[in-house]
């Protein structure tokens, strides 16, 4: 079967703190609400346990939790593995992996990965290799300069933030906007030719009878 992987939750963790914890289901999955309710938070604990260099934008509601943990299913090897990240600055280059559900990952074993992308163990390849990618390099511009492929790589399709999202609707209002208007200017600037041409056929007609 083909490498294929699902996030199945989302948990942040800390000491003397309850579990905060999203739970996902197959497909499409949106993170959804009002104003400062943690979607945008959420995303970028999704986004910083898959390997970001930025750590998500510190909230009131993030006072006491310490890592974050991201379970996720390997659907081609049928087994599940969670991946734990801390916020320290001090730490977050180092990436653990259990491999087991949240659960029961204290009694699991576990490895140590560098979100280092050269790095011998990185979990870049970890995860490229669950997802049976063998690329090693992609074409960054039109010159034929590479740079290397890393999971990273993926980001922009699998994950989709709200300002993505906004400026897309922007730019389809724009466009939309665009061609209703450049509609509006023909219309008026092909009614100007006909009573220009309406004008000219009276003006030729009052010559002819002088």
């Amino acid at each position: 079967m083909q490498g294929r992987l699902k996030l199945t939750k989302l948990i942040l963790a800390g000491e003397n703190k309850k579990d905060a914890i999203i739970n996902f289901k197959g497909g499409l999955n949106v993170i959804a609400g009002a104003s400062d309710t943690g979607k945008s938070f959420a995303f970028e604990c999704i986004d910083f346990a898959l390997g970001s260099s930025s750590n998500p934008k510190t909230v009131p509601e993030m006072k006491g939790y310490r890592s974050v943990f991201l379970e996720i299913e390997d659907i081609g090897q049928e087994e599940i593995f969670t991946l734990k990240r801390n916020f320290s600055e001090d730490e977050k280059n180092e990436i653990f992996i259990y491999y087991s559900n949240y659960q029961e990952k204290d009694a699991a074993e576990v490895e140590k990965l560098s979100v280092t992308h050269n790095a011998k163990k990185s979990l870049s390849k970890k995860l490229l290799n669950c997802c049976d990618c063998t690329y090693k390099y992609v074409m960054k511009n039109t010159k034929g300069d590479t740079r290397a492929f890393t999971f990273r790589s993926f980001s922009p399709l699998i994950m989709i933030n709200e300002l993505r999202i906004t400026q897309d609707i922007l730019r389809f209002i724009i466009q939309i906007l665009g061609e209703v208007l450049l509609q509006h200017l023909q219309e008026r600037l092909l009614k100007q030719l006909y009573r220009e041409l309406i004008i000219k056929k009276k003006r030729k007609k009052k010559i002819l009878k002088l």
